[in-house]
């Protein structure tokens, strides 16, 4: 067992060296604190010798900055410029195929412009045939009207002849008479003038003068009827030239609607009308013609006392033939509006035929 001096020589000794530890430490520390300022300083001062260097450090950064933008905004542009450039092959492609569809579309044009052009000339030719249709019935029309006058004509003439002979054997009979009378009474006498009664000579005045009112009323009839020809002839006249007007203008409309369709012209034949103007014309020179003839023959001398009540028959025919007149006429227009209707009609199918071979064309093109 150590001894109590030991004890405290052991802790002086301790505290000593703990003493001399601590200086050995201050003195390391001060040398480590006088490194520490010459590293600071040397650090200080080499930052300081750098900031040349930093600030040129910095300004290559800001350019490879720069660089790397415009690096950035060149290859965007190259993108630019390939997206571009397969737009360019796109749009190029589309344009081929469009020319090669507009190069079949031509063709297929001119297919129906040749088909049209076989319709129209198929329709040209039976416009002609229709024309000389037309021309040839109205030739016939003609030589049926002349042969219908020719045989009026001999009609009035075989009854004018009838009448005459009529009346040579009744001046016959009566001369014959008035001889035989004559030869009995004055067989002695070589007088030649022919001796008659107070009583004959009063008859066959009235005889003559009921030849000459019938005679006058013959020539009032007649000039009755001649102007009522002429009437109804002018009333066809100014028909006629209405509707040749509207002829016209159907004419203009229809060329307004060629201006506007160059391409699609499709016709049809618009002779109909003259046709019926035609016919009208005729049937109205027939009728006034057969009403001529039908005056002429009832117009035969009647006797004196059936004179009135004939004349007082011909008013109401003459009436008649006015109210026949008026419906013709009202006849005349309504065929004419008909008339209308079906060019119009056909006129819309054409318009329809025309729009379906447009139709045709934009599916061929752009279907």
């Amino acid at each position: 067992m150590e001894s109590p001096k030991t004890e405290t020589f052991e802790q002086n000794y301790d505290h000593v060296g703990e003493k001399v530890i601590l200086k050995i430490k201050k003195a390391e520390l001060i040398k480590i604190k006088e490194e520490l300022k010459k590293a600071k300083d040397n650090a200080t001062q080499s930052w300081l010798d750098s900031r040349p260097l930093i600030d040129e450090l910095e300004r290559l950064k800001s350019g490879v900055a720069r660089a790397q933008k415009r690096h950035a905004a060149t290859a965007n542009d190259t993108i630019m410029i390939s997206d571009l450039q397969s737009e360019l092959d796109t749009i190029n492609a589309s344009i081929e195929s469009k020319k090669e569809e507009e190069v079949h579309a031509t063709k297929m044009v001119n297919e129906i412009s040749r088909g049209l052009d076989q319709l129209r000339e198929e329709m040209d030719g039976l416009k002609r045939y229709t024309d000389e249709k037309r021309q040839s019935k109205l030739k016939l029309k003609r030589v049926l009207r002349f042969r219908r006058q020719r045989l009026r004509s001999f009609q009035l003439a075989l009854e004018a002849a009838r009448q005459e002979a009529e009346a040579y054997g009744a001046s016959a009979s009566e001369a014959a008479r008035y001889m035989e009378s004559g030869c009995t009474e004055n067989a002695t006498s070589t007088n030649d003038h022919v001796q008659l009664g107070h009583e004959e000579y009063q008859a066959l005045r009235r005889r003559a003068e009921e030849k000459d009112s019938i005679a006058t009323w013959r020539v009032s009839v007649a000039e009755k009827e001649r102007l009522a020809a002429e009437s109804s002839r002018h009333l066809a006249m100014a028909k006629l030239k209405e509707l040749k007007a509207g002829k016209s203008r159907l004419r203009e409309r229809e060329d307004r609607e060629r201006k506007v369709d160059k391409n699609m012209n499709i016709g049809a034949g618009e002779d109909q009308e003259e046709d019926d103007h035609e016919n009208v014309i005729i049937k109205s020179e027939e009728q006034n013609n057969d009403d001529k003839g039908d005056i002429d023959i009832n117009v035969i001398p009647p006797p004196k006392a059936a004179k009135e009540d004939q004349i007082r028959s011909v008013r109401p025919r003459i009436s008649k033939t006015v109210n026949k007149k008026k419906k013709k006429k009202k006849k005349k227009k309504k065929k004419e509006k008909k008339n209308m209707v079906d060019k119009k009609e056909s006129k819309s199918i054409f318009w329809q035929i025309k729009q379906c071979f447009l139709r045709n064309i934009i599916r061929k093109l752009f279907g």
